[in-house]
């Protein structure tokens, strides 16, 4: 019988995130998995502060995370062996590290960043993730479109792996309580606020129009219309999924790379709701529009599609449905179990 495969898994430890989800996906395969925080939320954490003292101590430290995450790791793993070293967003690992780790444990380096490795904005990307494309001997990539590039770049491997969903966080919650605070707006939208999303909803001010997310109130100051539609922080788990599951239009609004898809697009369908997003390739290739989804590609589509489709309920529930069927396979132990796969291939 073939042992379980040893799991190295570097990520983000806090709950809902996207290593949460992995970790749990790799356990429930029957994997042992050690995992390990690399975000700086650990170092953190041990100074038992919350809030805006949270934040102050995480800038001042920062420059620090790097050696300190370093010597937490090399003597977390001394003298063990593992089939596989999984990580997620390897901004604050030197790829020396990540190269050291990958020869004392005899592993595999796998990838699956969730933003692109080769975008220049400071929270999404540096030199450390691209300089540890090379050593990766397989990075799995959320996007058709950057395929070519990370094989340019130097990774021995590269295959393609969309984001899912987590059954544990995103499901239909009808009949149960709001979780979230306050009654479910016709039209929502839980992210984090950008300029580019921003201008998306301002023409839809004049709806019953309710956003979740950080720093919405800065959209306040571009679009002074929205200043009713904001409604608080971001919401994950069981108030997520009753925001998008009971309001009648749920937006999904992908930013910064217009030919891909987000976490979203599998995460707020798989909560029962009706999902309009804004149209990119990979979306349509993921759904069937207009049966599965809704899109829309400028201001205009989107007012006339919402004016439709709130006077169309009954159309709205078919969608909603085929939404949710189309992604209840798309979860993250699926995604987990393409990834033992190609471990398997190559031990």
């Amino acid at each position: 019988m073939t042992a379980a495969p040893r799991i190295l898994h570097l990520g983000d430890d806090e709950w809902a995130s996207l290593g949460w989800s992995f970790q749990r996906a790799f356990r429930s395969l029957g994997c042992h998995v050690d995992f390990h925080d690399i975000s700086g939320h650990w170092e953190l954490r041990r100074l038992r502060l919350h809030g805006l003292a949270a934040l102050a101590a995480y800038r001042a430290l920062r420059p620090w995370l790097p050696r300190l995450i370093q010597a937490r790791l090399l003597r977390a793993t001394r003298g063990r062996r593992y089939d596989m070293i999984f990580c997620h967003k390897t901004m604050l690992l030197p790829p020396p590290l990540l190269d050291r780790l990958r020869r004392d444990t005899g592993a595999r380096l796998y990838c699956f960043y969730p933003d692109d490795p080769f975008d220049e904005h400071p929270s999404r990307s540096n030199a450390n993730t691209r300089g540890a494309l090379p050593l990766m001997d397989c990075h799995f990539a959320w996007g058709r479109y950057r395929l070519a590039a990370l094989s340019e770049a130097g990774a021995r491997r590269v295959e393609y792996l969309p984001f899912a969903y987590d059954p544990a966080l995103h499901q239909p919650v009808a009949g149960s309580p709001a979780r979230h605070g306050g009654p479910v707006p016709a039209i929502a939208f839980v992210g984090n606020f950008s300029a580019e999303r921003a201008e998306w909803l301002q023409h839809l001010a004049e709806y019953d129009l309710g956003l979740w997310g950080h720093a919405w109130q800065r959209a306040v100051s571009l679009h002074p219309s929205l200043a009713r539609a904001v409604r608080g922080p971001a919401q994950v788990g069981a108030a997520f999924a009753d925001i998008y599951g009971r309001c009648a239009i749920g937006l999904n609004l992908i930013q910064v790379y217009p030919d891909g898809h987000n976490m979203r697009t599998f995460e707020a369908p798989a909560c029962g709701g009706f999902v309009m997003s804004n149209r990119t390739t990979e979306l349509l290739d993921l759904f069937d529009e207009d049966k599965e989804i809704v899109c829309f590609g400028d201001p205009e589509e989107l007012r006339s599609k919402v004016s439709f489709y709130l006077k169309h309920p009954d159309l709205r529930s078919r969608i909603a449905r085929a939404g949710l069927e189309r992604v209840r396979p798309e979860t993250y132990e699926k995604r987990a179990a393409r990834i033992l796969q190609v471990l398997a291939e190559e031990r």
